[in-house]
């Protein structure tokens, strides 16, 4: 009696296919792995230990603890004053922590400081990193136009480095 459950419940767990949970385990067309910021500055950096615990405080000092998307979705109905789609507090974090890591003083950008923070990066993408920096850092920083507020939508009026275009991501550098 007891074998025959055992059996029945074992033939639903096989008739019932596999858990929903494996739906995205076997999908293919997702071709992303999720790994810490901390994890990636120290595989990519040779001065990795030092730079990851330097933007660590950093980030924790201007945005909190475990700050995330959620967080960031929160404030999102948030006071906008430039209507650049984030929030005036996300952007107050957001130059404290350009503050605390050194790369701004002021209005002005230390340029060979984010230069120096970032030695060890492979060649190439050093000599391209610090070109992109360069641009930057002699930019006026007018945007032109304004910005919507959807990503796919950003007019600019010719005033911004090709280099702040690219893209989807953090100047074409991920």
């Amino acid at each position: 009696m007891i074998g025959n459950i055992i059996l029945l419940g074992l033939t639903s767990l096989a008739l019932a296919g596999e858990p929903d949970v494996f739906g995205n385990y076997f999908d293919d067309s997702i071709k992303e792995v999720d790994i810490s910021l901390d994890v990636a500055i120290k595989a990519c950096l040779q001065n990795g230990n030092t730079f990851a615990d330097k933007v660590k405080a950093a980030y924790t000092k201007c945005f909190g603890e475990a700050y995330d998307f959620d967080d960031l979705a929160a404030d999102s109905d948030s006071k906008d004053s430039d209507n650049d789609g984030l929030s005036d507090k996300f952007e107050g974090n957001e130059a404290c922590f350009y503050k605390e890591m050194g790369w701004v003083a002021g209005s002005t950008v230390k340029d060979e400081v984010i230069k120096a923070d970032l030695v060890g990066l492979e060649e190439s993408l050093k000599t391209k990193f610090d070109g992109d920096i360069d641009k930057c850092a002699s930019w006026s920083g007018s945007f032109g136009t304004r910005r919507k507020r959807e990503a796919e939508e950003i007019k600019t009026g010719g005033n911004v480095p090709s280099v702040m275009e690219k893209g989807k991501a953090a100047l074409g550098w991920l």
